[in-house]
């Protein structure tokens, strides 16, 4: 690897976080995880491991993800030349608040709260999304009603419920039965996790 491309690489591996702080862009922080308030699949990932040894981030919604440089081009729209001459002039600031940052996460895991996500009756509009858009079969998608694995919320997104192993309801899946590619990138619709939502029993029909 040349210098050059050596400090190409050190500019594209800045904090994220930093720069949302310095740019006063509003997140909500769960453990090392950080979710923008904007746009609520984007996540950014601050744990540094010999692994990963840079701060990355994935928008869900749109299927990105990266380091700095690729937020910069993804989120703020910039091309790559303008990304990398934004990288160059803001070093030092973002250098200098990374170095006040405490990178021990001091708050405490939220909570999974099951009646945010109570559903209602009837369920057409998720029951049409699963059955007519994405082609599943009717019968299926009736028969997990029945069982509580699938509740349409009061929003009209179809939830796919998780279990523990003594059945106890731990976190779910939300999918959106609202088609809109502008607010939802190439998806074209909502898809997350419930906060609190104990991920070792994801389960999802959805990619």
């Amino acid at each position: 690897m040349t210098v050059t491309a050596t400090k190409t690489d050190e500019l594209c591996r800045q904090s994220i976080q930093a720069y949302l702080d310095l740019k006063g862009i509003p997140y909500t922080q769960e453990d090392h995880y950080l979710r923008l308030k904007d746009h609520d699949s984007l996540v950014v990932d601050t744990r540094v491991t010999p692994s990963k040894p840079y701060e990355t981030f994935y928008w869900n919604s749109r299927g990105v993800g990266g380091n700095l440089f690729h937020f910069l081009h993804q989120y703020e729209g910039l091309d790559g030349s303008t990304a990398m001459k934004t990288l160059e002039k803001i070093r030092p600031a973002l250098s200098r608040h990374e170095k006040n940052m405490s990178r021990v996460v001091e708050s405490k895991p939220r909570v999974y709260e099951q009646w945010r996500w109570r559903g209602r009756q009837p369920t057409h509009a998720s029951f049409d999304y699963l059955t007519k858009t994405r082609k599943l079969s009717s019968k299926l998608i009736q028969e997990m009603y029945k069982a509580g694995l699938l509740r349409e919320l009061r929003n009209g997104d179809a939830f796919f419920v998780w279990y523990d192993h003594q059945h106890k309801e731990v976190g779910g899946d939300e999918q959106g039965t609202s088609i809109n590619h502008q607010k939802f990138g190439k998806r074209g619709t909502r898809k997350k996790v419930a906060w609190g939502a104990k991920k070792a029993f994801w389960l999802s029909l959805f990619s």
